[in-house]
């Protein structure tokens, strides 16, 4: 459950979240048993809906209150999905929730970072670009050797873009 909230955080740090679109289904579940996080999010200039729960909370959004107890008894091989097989091993090896985040972020995520422009625009980037990347994308001419401003600050162009910055 916590883990849910961490996730619904990072996905807000990633993106932009549209107002007024969050449902907390976990902290006020429907009445069938449904727990989820709902979520909408601009990636680029496209809306994408967002649902975060555990594999227990899919199991009944997806078969009903009985699939949770059918879930414990599941061997662990039996899943259709192999990306959801890799998730339940790190599940199974990593001790903590920040580490298991760290490795979907990592190895799921790890390969893009989202910036912002001032006038709220996302520019999807290759990990490891530099402000004068983001500035060759955004084709800005002010950009010189002294460099721009990332979150309000100065910066030079070589300084390399984390998730979140403004640009």
């Amino acid at each position: 459950r916590a883990l849910c909230y961490h996730v619904l955080g990072k996905v807000h740090g990633c993106w932009t979240p549209l107002p007024r679109t969050l449902k907390d289904y976990i902290s006020s579940p429907k009445p069938n048993g449904y727990r989820s996080l709902h979520t909408t999010v601009l990636v680029g200039t496209q809306p994408l809906e967002v649902q975060i729960r555990t594999l227990e909370m899919h199991n009944v959004a997806e078969h009903g209150a009985a699939a949770h107890w059918l879930y414990k008894e599941m061997p662990r091989g039996d899943s259709s999905l192999p990306w959801l097989q890799i998730i339940r091993q790190w599940n199974d090896q990593v001790e903590s929730a920040h580490d298991f985040v760290r490795l979907v972020r990592e190895e799921l995520l790890g390969t893009r970072v989202f910036v912002f422009t001032r006038n709220g625009r996302i520019l999807n980037l290759a990990r490891g670009a530099t402000l004068l990347d983001a500035a060759c994308l955004l084709r800005a001419p002010n950009l010189d050797s002294h460099g721009g401003l990332v979150n309000g600050m100065p910066a030079a162009p070589s300084t390399v873009l984390q998730n979140g910055d403004i640009v």
